[in-house]
């Protein structure tokens, strides 16, 4: 170990700028803060009463929006959400549907041009 000269240390000069901590407040004044403030609490009240509340409609939009977008990135197929009647239909059938998508890649890479089949 290095020996420390104490003429070494360096004298802190007083001028500098040394954040000094605020005492912490005891109960008692921190609950007459609260009794002082007693209008901050009806803001915050009143301004949660005029948060906005959807419709039951709004709320099955959304929904439905939602599985569509998922049903695009996950499985490839795109559905309408404002068509009710096919995206009902494809979340009936969706198991079905998501089974069959491998076959029909395979039938489509198969498949022989039409043009083909006739001239044969």
């Amino acid at each position: 170990m290095e020996e420390v000269n104490i003429n070494d240390i360096v004298p802190v000069d007083e001028s500098t700028d040394i954040k000094v901590r605020k005492p912490r407040r005891t109960k008692l004044e921190m609950e007459a803060v609260r009794e002082l403030e007693p209008s901050k609490k009806k803001e915050k009240t009143e301004k949660q009463k005029e948060k906005y509340v959807k419709s039951l409609e709004q709320k099955e939009a959304g929904k439905r929006q939602k599985n569509c977008q998922y049903w695009m990135v996950n499985y490839g197929v795109y559905i309408d959400p404002t068509n009710l009647e096919e995206y009902l239909w494809f979340k009936r059938n969706k198991l079905l549907v998501v089974r069959l998508l491998p076959i029909v890649d395979r039938v489509n890479q198969i498949k022989i041009p039409y043009i083909e089949r006739m001239k044969s």
